[in-house]
Order: C-alpha cells, then structure tokens, then sequence
C-alpha cells in the first residue's frame, strides 16, 4: 500500500458533524479556485534548499563518464541528465563488450526517485545501468549439444 508521508488536510464542518456549510465555516480553508489564490509550491515560487543544493556524483568504476564530481543540477533538468548520464555507462558496456570480442545480452536503464523530506516534492535521486555480455558462441562448439530424440 502506498501513502503519503504526512498528510495535512483540513475536514469541512460536515464531516466533523456540525450542521454548518462550507461557506460559513471560518476555520476551513477555501479552495484556490474560490480565493483566486494559488500556493507558492504549486506557482514555482516555492524554493527549497534541500532541492536547490542537491548535488549528483557518479560511483562506479567508470572514469569516462560525467558527474565524476559532485554537480548540482536543477530539479527540473535531472531527469534529463541522469539518463544521458546512465546512457553514456550503455555505450561503454557496449564498446567494452566489442572490444573482448563478447555479446551483450541484455541492458537495461533505471532512474530512482525520491520524495524530498523538507518540501514533499519528487525528484530523481539516481539511476542504474545494468548490463549483461556472454562470450562469444562458436558453431563448431555447439555440434553435436543437441540430440533428436524424434527423427
């Protein structure tokens, strides 16, 4: 099951119980809507310092890649970058596996994301390249492997 973190919400009066309108209430928050109002978190003027300085590195064994330092980047680019950045460990794999005379079998790509505990928001906090290469198969290696039972 998922839920959120924490939850804030505010209950109309006649959820509580009491008899009043939504309209009449003074202590429930009015829709944005309504006010014309719109939360600074939703119009991107909210600005967190956690997400403002969050900062990507590289770990892997890879020095050809980026973000071999840390580097920030925006919340709004690094999806963006942390894909370019897993598909760079791609073309290495790649050309590695060319390079030892191998096949690559299978690769795959994942982004992780997270929800940042000072404002809620959700970013990209990492990805993931994995890759797997097999040898080369000789034909001749592979004669006389399988039998027919049925011929």
């Amino acid at each position: 099951m998922i839920r959120p973190v924490e939850t804030k919400m505010t209950m109309p009066n006649q959820l509580l119980g009491n008899n009043e309108g939504i309209e009449n209430a003074s202590n429930v928050k009015k829709p944005e809507a309504a006010t014309g109002e719109q939360p600074d978190i939703l119009a991107g003027k909210h600005e967190c310092e956690t997400c403002e300085n969050r900062k990507y590195k590289d770990d892997s064994d890879d020095p050809s890649v980026s973000f071999q330092t840390p580097t920030a980047i925006s919340p709004e680019q690094a999806p963006a970058a942390v894909l370019a950045h897993e598909y760079e460990h791609v073309r290495n794999e790649q050309a590695k596996a060319d390079r030892e005379g191998r096949e690559v079998v299978y690769q795959s790509v994942v982004l992780h994301g997270g929800i940042c505990p000072d404002c809620g928001k959700p970013y990209i906090s990492g990805g993931e390249t994995r890759t797997v290469t097999r040898g080369s198969v000789n034909e001749e290696d592979l004669k006389g492997l399988v039998l027919d039972t049925y011929a």
